[in-house]
């Protein structure tokens, strides 16, 4: 089975776009080679967006449920299984109460959506046992899956009605970086255990994941023998400052390892430096995926 490349394979398919193009354009379309075929980076987000997906006649307007159609038998409920999800019901109950299927049938769809890479049940990086967690969180895997569930599906009727341009200037633009964003934090999730297997943090981490409670919540956790790394990604045209860190610092951890901290930002920092115990990772560095330069 073909696996979909990672985010530093895929921006390869557009050299000409700066990084936080490539980042938007890996957000649309997942790793998936054939659908990175079909933007073009000379022209816009926006335009290939429009050309590539909205455009009811395009190669990825129907895709994803060509292949549910392909891969599965009953691809009605697995849609709206997929469908719940991407509308933000991540526990089990609460896609049982969405669809209306039996909580019996809903977790086998599942495990068997799983099977295929198309949606992952995730648990706080801190869970000793994560199939007996009862803190789980269902999400779909595929960028793209998440891109035409948000857009697509919810605003077939206006699509098929010819008006892509109004829906891309009036949802997708203005939406397109709380679409961005989680997946943003991903990659920040993936460029930590990249530079830890590489021997470049000052701890080598065992597992990269998220944590959360009922009050809180880290978007990037590493964990190890030696100590732990808290982060946290901003996808803002802003630069991050001091106050991100203070509040990061202030956030319940349970653990009293030593901690290191790292800050994501696209957009750079202000009033912030690197100092033992704090990385700084800016959108260029993890990109290229290196270490920022101290």
């Amino acid at each position: 089975r073909l696996r979909p490349m990672d985010f530093w394979s895929a921006r390869e398919f557009f050299p000409r776009y700066p990084a936080v193009r490539q980042v938007e354009a890996y957000a649309c379309l997942g790793g998936m080679p054939a659908y990175l075929r079909q933007f073009n980076d000379e022209r816009s987000i926006p335009e290939n967006i429009r050309e590539a997906i909205l455009e009811a006649t395009a190669y990825l307007h129907e895709e994803p449920r060509l292949l549910l159609q392909q891969e599965l038998r009953e691809p009605r409920n697995y849609f709206s299984i997929l469908r719940s999800v991407a509308e933000g019901n991540t526990r089990l109950n609460d896609i049982v109460l969405d669809t209306g299927l039996e909580r019996g049938t809903v977790g086998r769809y599942l495990d068997t959506l799983g099977g295929l890479d198309l949606v992952e049940r995730e648990v706080p990086v801190t869970e000793a046992d994560p199939s007996r967690s009862r803190r789980g969180q269902y999400r779909l895997v595929d960028p793209f899956m998440r891109f035409w569930f948000r857009y697509v599906h919810r605003y077939r009727t206006e699509i098929e009605s010819g008006t892509q341009d109004e829906l891309l200037a009036r949802v997708v633009l203005p939406d397109l970086g709380h679409l961005v964003a989680p997946i943003f934090e991903e990659l920040c999730r993936a460029w930590l255990l990249r530079r830890s297997v590489h021997g470049d943090l000052p701890i080598r981490l065992k597992k990269v994941g998220r944590w959360w409670n009922a009050a809180s919540e880290i978007d990037v956790v590493g964990l190890s023998d030696e100590g732990v790394v808290l982060g946290e990604c901003k996808w803002s045209e802003h630069p991050v400052g001091p106050k991100v860190l203070a509040d990061l610092q202030a956030r319940p951890f349970p653990t009293d390892m030593p901690r290191h901290y790292v800050l994501f930002s696209r957009a750079g920092f202000h009033g912030l430096k690197p100092m033992p115990g704090l990385t700084l990772v800016d959108l260029e560095a993890l990109v290229e995926d290196r270490m920022p330069v101290r």
